[in-house]
């Protein structure tokens, strides 16, 4: 297709439909392309109708608007939303306070506190970011085996996060990146193709992860408790109300005296006025401090002079994007934040705010110290959490929350072989419980045992065709059985290829 008829078709677009179709997107992914961008929106638009198989990207469009789409179309969509361009070690001032600074602090604190690091790279693109981050604690942290070290990784686009997996760059992802990162981290496995080294490479957790979503923080998909957050160039395109409302989950996703960091064009007081705001050479950082106070924050831009953005918290006048298999369902119960992701171990997610709210009408001892329990894993107590766990099998060994609850805090300190012993426990006591079988075929599927998997995902299959598709699963905080049942299939699938 030549200049002329590509602009023709973009003209084509309706300004009416793009509109819509920017609500659409802004609805699904938080992307937002205002006004002033619908022409790159058309553009992008035509580009996803020729890719995804489709001649006219008007019919292409209004087919994105009259029905619900699935996953897979959603994922390639955003293919062509969002651009993924970035090299090794990004930003030479942000890195070297890192090696620097902020990383030797954290170890050194982190030392006597059980010696945990979690650090998330969120809208990691290809992964150059991540990667580079282990390239450092592997360059500085001394006694690596003691350590337990997180790196989670996530994107909203798929195909990119498959590629960042496999960890293999052309020389484009070098540019501008000291020589002794390519010279000593990568493998030069054929011509300008270089793979980073395995033991680097397995630092790293890349999962799927749409930030518009509200299924953050979460023990279980493994963004709860994080040290230090990088979020950079990814807020920027996020509409005022998707910004504020993910900085807030941000936020709670830190762990006291945590970190976030963005990039230069995203830094507002206003926008991250719960944060203190710290200043290194030229790079700005975000700590979360609980102890400030509103009254400090206003009193901070009084003496700053900086107008606060005002940013609305009225929902939008549009339906929430309906994605299949799901549906609505009587027998589900309202829930606060669909989960709706998954991880390396593609776990399921419990929604921040479960954690918060107030055990049901009727509860014992135990459920009190399991929610105190939840809580506290949530802001990455994994000790104290363990701890309240057992008190709670102390006033209740016949109760299966408090073993898959301590499950999953064991699975999260990568005790997996207790973890799998807790499970067995739970399903003993309760041999319908879904999530149990799916969190057996995970840590199954994550230590090889492609058979063992197999197994476990075809029991919660099972259960699973008995449930209505748009059923609330027991513990899940609002996972639903079609979604869950549309993630083993897929895991299926996949273990089916490995043991191939």
């Amino acid at each position: 297709m030549d200049k002329r008829s590509e602009q023709t078709n973009h003209r084509a677009i309706p300004e009416d439909l793009l509109s819509q179709a920017g609500d659409f997107i802004r609805r699904a992914t938080g992307l937002d392309f205002e006004k002033k961008n619908y022409r790159d929106l058309a553009q992008r638009l035509d580009m996803a109708a020729r890719g995804m198989g489709h001649d006219d990207p008007v019919a292409f469009t209004h087919s994105l608007l009259s029905s619900s789409i699935d996953h897979t179309t959603l994922d390639s969509l955003v293919g062509y939303l969002t651009t993924s361009e970035t090299f090794f070690f990004r930003d030479a001032s942000l890195f070297e306070m890192l090696e620097m600074k902020l990383l030797p602090e954290l170890i050194a604190s982190k030392k006597d506190q059980g010696r945990y690091l979690r650090i998330w790279s969120a809208g990691c693109a290809t992964g150059e970011e991540p990667y580079s981050l282990a390239i450092l604690l592997d360059r500085i942290l001394s006694e690596k085996e003691q350590w337990h070290i997180t790196i989670l990784a996530t994107d909203i686009n798929r195909e990119i996060l498959e590629r960042a997996r496999m960890g293999i760059y052309s020389k484009w992802s070098f540019r501008n990146t000291p020589k002794w990162v390519k010279d000593s981290c990568f493998t030069n496995i054929k011509q300008d193709r270089f793979e980073i080294k395995a033991h680097i490479r397995d630092m790293v957790t890349f999962t799927y992860l749409n930030l518009s979503e509200d299924i953050y923080p979460s023990l279980i998909n493994n963004t709860s408790g994080m040290d230090l957050i990088l979020c950079r160039n990814v807020l920027m395109y996020f509409s005022p109300d998707y910004f504020a409302s993910t900085v807030e989950r941000f936020y709670r996703c830190l762990s006291e005296g945590g970190y976030l960091i963005v990039s230069p064009v995203e830094i507002s007081s206003f926008l991250f006025s719960s944060f203190r705001s710290l200043h290194y050479n030229d790079v700005t950082l975000y700590q979360k401090d609980s102890h400030s106070s509103h009254e400090d924050r206003l009193e901070h831009f009084a003496q700053s002079g900086e107008i606060p953005v005002r940013v609305s918290r009225k929902k939008r006048n549009v339906a929430p994007v309906c994605l299949k298999p799901f549906r609505s369902s009587q027998k589900s119960s309202p829930a606060r934040g669909a989960t709706v992701t998954t991880s390396h171990g593609h776990r399921t997610v419990a929604t921040p705010s479960a954690y918060e709210t107030s055990p049901p009408e009727g509860y014992n001892k135990a459920d009190e110290l399991i929610s105190s329990a939840r809580i506290k894993a949530g802001r990455g107590a994994l000790d104290e959490a363990l701890a309240l766990c057992d008190e709670a099998l102390s006033e209740d060994t016949l109760k299966p929350s408090p073993y898959f609850l301590r499950a999953m805090i064991l699975e999260e300190m990568n005790r997996k072989k207790e973890a799998t012993a807790a499970l067995k426990k739970v399903l003993y006591l309760d041999p319908r419980h879904v999530l149990a079988h799916f969190s057996l075929g995970n840590i199954a599927r994550d230590e090889g045992g492609a058979v063992a998997a197999s197994r476990h995902y075809a029991h919660t299959l099972a259960l699973l065709n008995r449930c209505d598709a748009g059923e609330i699963l027991p513990e899940s905080e609002g996972m639903t059985a079609g979604r869950l049942r549309e993630i083993v299939e897929t895991l299926q699938g996949e273990n089916m290829t490995n043991k191939r």
